[in-house]
């Protein structure tokens, strides 16, 4: 217990590069759900339901499919590197405030804030498709079918409900959350689940000083992923009951960051050689591409299992660079970085219904030339999206009792 209470005191400062590597994230966020977005308003809009990328960039020209999934990149560290600093952040909440204020902290600024927007979300989605549907005369042709097509691709009323397509990082760290208390109950009256976690720090010190640890830790990820034999799941909805493989995958990088709080005098061992990781994570990722495009259509199952596993690879590559290359390269405190890493939760909760909102007056107002100029609508819809959102965050947020729980004095 004293081991504990000295660690904590030990690893109390906050961490400039962590704080900058979330902002990061937070603003990647924009142009990547903005891609989607504006691919949605006119591409097959089903293709989103069922998750089926090769669906979903069949109508695109060659540039424009060319920089969608450029950006679709950033889906393939961002919610991985969000896991591990929730992990990370998570366990230096444990020991500066113990396990009983741990999960009531937690529920609070998590849980409380997942039931909030799931209920919001499923009465505004109700009280709109509701209008829309009993007096579709109102909204203009072009917004009728792109509203057919987003209730179809949704599943109606039901799928809606059940979808956390908005939400799921929240529902998935509710559950870390909730498995770590547990953990950390029994581990004060368990010696033999005492024992075993001992022996698996020992183990996860020599994953992480191995050179071979990226390809450990994305091969074990795409194991877990690749029960479910299908590489669009990766891309597919969240519902309340998602698949094991997928939530246990991330499950694997909010451990990891758990485990690295204890070890920060090891970081510069942990992130060496980032850019090259990162150089390897994006020829990974082509490579995935090349064999699911090529494989896409032909049910191969072994097929599908190689393209989880290479995505699975690229992930962690790019992960564990991401982390070097903040660590290195960006870890002095900068008053902006700070200020948009304290609203990158709101930020977060916010992109996506601004972003739908966008949409139909994008389309209203520029039909004809959003088919011809992707590029530079999806670049105009990030930033007017994020200017929108850090305006909500400064005026309803930074100085109101909201910021107890969206704020940044405490990390997520």
């Amino acid at each position: 217990m004293h081991k504990e209470v000295r660690t904590a005191h030990a690893f109390r400062e906050r961490l400039p590069a962590l704080d900058n590597l979330r902002t990061f994230l937070a603003l990647l966020g924009f142009p990547l759900h903005a891609v989607f977005f504006l691919a949605g308003s006119f591409f097959p809009l089903h293709a989103v339901s069922d998750g089926n990328l090769a669906q979903y960039t069949q109508e695109m020209s060659g540039p424009t499919k060319l920089y969608f999934l450029s950006v679709c990149y950033i889906h393939v560290f961002r919610m991985g590197a969000f896991f591990l600093l929730a992990g990370f952040f998570a366990r230096s909440i444990y020991h500066k405030y113990g396990r009983k204020k741990f999960i009531l902290d937690r529920m609070y600024k998590i849980g409380l804030p997942f039931l909030v927007c799931q209920f919001w979300a499923v009465s505004l989605y109700s009280i709109f498709f509701g209008v829309y549907h009993f007096f579709p005369s109102i909204f203009p042709e072009v917004v009728h079918g792109f509203l057919a097509q987003l209730y179809a691709a949704g599943g109606g009323f039901w799928g809606r409900v059940n979808s956390l397509s908005f939400v799921w990082f929240l529902y998935f760290l509710t559950w870390f959350y909730t498995l770590t208390f547990i953990v950390l109950y029994l581990k004060r009256h368990s010696p033999l689940l005492l024992c075993f976690l001992r022996k698996t720090e020992g183990y996860f010190f020599a994953l992480f000083s191995s050179r071979w640890c990226c390809i450990t830790v994305g091969l074990f990820c795409g194991a877990l992923l690749s029960q479910q034999a299908d590489f669009d799941d990766v891309f597919g909805k969240i519902t309340f009951l998602p698949p094991l493989g997928f939530i246990s995958a991330y499950g694997v990088w909010y451990i990891l960051g758990w485990w690295l709080w204890g070890h920060q005098d090891k970081f510069t061992q942990f992130f060496a050689r980032c850019g090259l990781k990162l150089v390897l994570s994006i020829v990974i990722y082509s490579l995935s591409l090349y064999w699911y495009f090529h494989f896409a259509n032909k049910n191969n199952f072994s097929a599908s299992i190689v393209g989880v596993l290479l995505y699975q690879l690229s992930q962690s590559y790019a992960v564990i660079a991401l982390f070097g290359m903040a660590w290195r390269y960006v870890s002095k405190p900068s008053r902006l970085l700070r200020y948009i890493s304290g609203a990158s939760y709101w930020l977060y909760l916010v992109q996506i219904p601004v972003g739908l909102l966008l949409m139909p007056l994008m389309m209203f107002f520029n039909i004809d030339d959003m088919h011809n100029h992707f590029i530079i609508f999806s670049l105009e819809a990030s930033v007017l999206c994020f200017v929108i959102a850090l305006l909500s965050y400064h005026l309803f947020v930074r100085r109101t009792w909201l910021s107890s729980i969206f704020g940044g004095k405490n990390h997520f």
